[in-house]
């Protein structure tokens, strides 16, 4: 009969042990959170080809003052420029980030670059040496001079001056300037009209003073800066006028051309 009671008595502090409160240290813990993957750095954008069209000057390294890339017949046309003269001419192509420029020489050959724009600075790394950067020029734009200088060209022509017959005006760079071909070049129209030669070149320069007199007579003032042999400069409301004689300097019965362009001053 002992023997069953210390059997109960047994049983009976198993339970109350169990049925005791546990420390807090002795719980189990919930497990600590997962750590997400950290995210994947952000690529670099690709540089499209619309942002490279322009002027760019000289930052660090790089060739001469200026470089330049344009679009000529569907083709990536490269220029570079010292003191507005230029240097270098060639051809590019960008594929992702990496700008490959071909120079039109027998040794040059085609540099690649890694390519990237931020800020309209244009960082240029070739595969080995310094990276070379540039500054986008940002041009004003001329759209009312264009279409003022428009109305008075029309206006020119459309006066049917005596032997005169001009054509219709296009856009041009502006004659004796800075390079034509530089994205910054000043932009303007210009029309032209060919004349038949005269005995001497005294003939030809009273029809281009034909346009000049009309010019005059609509408000233009003559631009004393702006007179040679061969062009007079005319000024008005912000609009600079440019009346130009073009052909043979030597012989004047051959045909010449009078060159009339137009620009925001």
């Amino acid at each position: 009969m002992k023997f069953w009671v210390i059997i109960v008595v047994s049983l009976a502090g198993c339970l109350f042990m169990s049925c005791k409160p546990q420390p807090k240290s002795a719980l189990p813990q919930p497990a600590a959170p997962v750590q997400a993957f950290p995210k994947p750095a952000a690529a670099r954008a690709l540089v499209q080809a619309k942002e490279l069209i322009g002027g760019w000057k000289t930052k660090k390294g790089g060739v001469g003052d200026e470089i330049s890339f344009e679009m000529e017949n569907g083709e990536g046309v490269y220029r570079s420029f010292l003191e507005s003269r230029p240097m270098e001419v060639g051809a590019w192509t960008l594929a992702g980030n990496t700008l490959s420029i071909s120079i039109e020489c027998r040794s040059c050959g085609t540099t690649d670059y890694r390519v990237s724009l931020k800020n309209n600075i244009l960082t240029l790394e070739p595969a080995s040496g310094d990276a070379d950067q540039y500054q986008k020029i940002i041009e004003e734009k001329p759209a009312a001079a264009l279409v003022n200088c428009a109305e008075v060209l029309r206006k020119v022509r459309d006066q049917k001056l005596p032997g005169l017959n001009f054509s219709e005006p296009v856009e041009a760079a502006l004659p004796g300037g800075a390079a034509p071909e530089k994205a910054t070049a000043k932009k303007g129209l210009k029309m032209e009209a060919e004349v038949k030669g005269g005995q001497d070149f005294g003939e030809l320069n009273q029809k281009a003073g034909q346009v000049g007199k009309y010019l005059e007579s609509i408000g233009f003032a003559i631009d004393e800066k702006s007179i040679s042999e061969i062009v007079t400069g005319y000024q008005k409301s912000g609009l600079s006028v440019s009346v130009a004689l073009e052909g043979s300097s030597e012989n004047a019965q051959e045909p010449h051309q009078i060159v009339v362009f137009c620009s925001g001053s």
